[in-house]
């Protein structure tokens, strides 16, 4: 049983959107897309956009997880690549935090609020290095909200 005045609201337009706000951004940010070149940025969803408390008045606590990826040169020498991007990648993480403090949260339409946004690790992690001298660093996010 659906309501006809329901608004159709593309969530990942409204996050990508929004994480595009970020001055630390690198590239152009896409969603569910890393490029193999340095700089290179992405959001990933992860495991949907999925309710975990149902109200009575049908009103829902959802959770919508995302991954932060990022591409970007490594070195094997004692140079600073490798810290400066550790201290990059920190920044986004620094972003969301701020984001949370200031109540920025993407627009999900008129029946959500309520929001809250977290990171999931205290720190980036490298999940692979490729031949080319590149690497892939990523961080999961959360953002939690009431749907009416």
């Amino acid at each position: 049983m659906g309501d006809d005045n329901t608004e159709s609201v593309n969530k990942e337009g409204r996050l990508l959107e929004w994480a595009g706000q970020n001055p630390y951004l690198t590239d152009n940010l896409k969603m569910n897309w890393l490029s193999g070149h340095s700089g290179s940025c992405a959001i990933v969803p992860v495991s949907g956009d999925i309710a975990v408390e149902t109200f009575m008045d049908g009103s829902k606590v959802r959770q919508y997880d995302f991954i932060l990826q990022f591409m970007f040169g490594i070195s094997d020498s004692d140079d600073d690549l490798n810290v400066e991007n550790m201290f990059t990648l920190r920044q986004w993480q620094n972003w969301i935090e701020e984001m949370e403090i200031q109540s920025n949260y993407p627009d999900f339409g008129g029946k959500c609020g309520n929001y809250e946004l977290h990171n999931l690790s205290n720190m980036p992690q490298i999940t692979q290095v490729y031949d080319n001298g590149t690497a892939k660093y990523q961080f999961p996010a959360r953002l939690i909200y009431t749907e009416i």
